[in-house]
């Protein structure tokens, strides 16, 4: 366990002796530390038989097995991987770069980036980051795109969103942030929401080369009562609830200090959603709530400035305990967390 608490210590000094204080080199630097942590893991996470089973059928196959599977970018990387002789170690590089530079990316939109990448790092970033890749690179992708929604029209964060979407399906989800942020009659809005709801149902539902995946997700998490009604998911819902209540409480003190109020508002509003969905499947909450960690990212940076400058210093250390304590209740209480200990490095190995 204490490598990985040695990962999230890095942060944490830094928001202690360098509040808001961003320099680029540092910065890029720990930027790297965290995917070779991520990216160079060897026999680390509960996926990481069924990933080398993966990346194994697609040896010698053509490329044009990998770009038409309902997730293209990533059997692609995949069979990229595989067949340059790098097997499964290239894939998870490539996907603790595109994750980390997405929470890094967003984490310097915010007033506290420090805070901001501690708040990813215990679930998103280790838990998740080294287990499910594919959807954690869908994560990355749409991190990044909201690191540009402020100075970027619908059509980038549309096509931003698609592009997550190839890496992980359940991407298109965030398509109804796009649509929620439009500026349109809400009535149009509601009715665009509607329809694009009921397009992304055909495409993982209907259209062959998703239907493997539908049939998939459905039985894994809808159908298998373990999945369904999972303590540990309730608990990643939580770490989203907890800020998004905050968020909601403190909104007259902390909005001034939360960069883009509409990412607030739609994670108050998704969070509520997320509760409702947690009642049929907690798996499939779990999971979404992957795509709205910019909460806690948004709202733990702004509470570090809203009580003013004397308790900043005791809002820091409040928050790096309870991320610490984060960590350490699910490294031991966690159903999967003897695949992560001990953590090993693949530059470390010696066979």
């Amino acid at each position: 366990m204490v490598p990985y608490l040695l990962l999230l210590s890095i942060p944490c000094l830094l928001a202690i002796f360098h509040p808001r204080k961003i320099n680029s080199i540092l910065f890029y630097v720990v930027l790297l530390v965290f995917v070779f942590f991520v990216g160079f893991r060897y026999q680390i996470g509960p996926d990481w038989n069924s990933y080398e089973y993966t990346h194994l059928s697609l040896l010698g196959q053509d490329i044009i097995v990998a770009l038409l599977h309902s997730e293209p970018l990533s059997y692609a990387l995949f069979w990229i991987s595989e067949n340059l002789g790098f097997e499964v170690f290239l894939s998870n590089i490539v996907a603790a770069l595109i994750l980390s530079f997405g929470v890094f990316s967003f984490s310097r939109q915010t007033l506290n980036p420090w805070i901001a990448i501690i708040a990813a790092t215990p679930y998103l970033i280790i838990v998740f980051g080294m287990s499910g890749i594919r959807q954690a690179m869908g994560v990355g992708v749409f991190l990044y795109v909201l690191s540009q929604w402020q100075k970027r029209n619908a059509i980038f964060r549309s096509v931003g969103i698609i592009i997550a979407s190839l890496f992980h399906t359940s991407a298109l989800f965030c398509g109804l942030f796009v649509i929620y942020t439009l500026k349109i009659n809400i009535l149009i809005r509601i009715i665009a929401i509607l329809l694009l709801s009921l397009i992304v149902f055909y495409l993982i539902k209907d259209t062959s080369i998703y239907s493997g995946s539908f049939e998939k997700y459905k039985q894994t998490y809808t159908e298998d009562t373990d999945a369904v009604f999972s303590a540990g998911a309730i608990y990643h819902v939580g770490l989203i609830m907890i800020p998004a209540v905050l968020g909601h409480a403190f909104k007259s003190k902390i909005k001034k200090f939360i960069p883009n109020d509409d990412l607030l508002t739609i994670g108050i509003f998704g969070t509520l959603a997320l509760l409702a969905l947690n009642s049929i499947s907690t798996t499939v909450a779990s999971r979404l709530t992957l795509y709205f960690y910019f909460i806690p990212m948004l709202v733990y940076p702004a509470m570090t400035l809203a009580f003013g400058k004397k308790n900043r210093k005791f809002i820091i250390i409040v928050i790096i305990l309870t991320h610490f304590a984060i960590l350490t209740v699910w490294m031991l209480l966690g159903n999967h967390s003897i695949d992560y200990i001990p953590y090993r490095n693949l530059l470390f190995e010696t066979n």
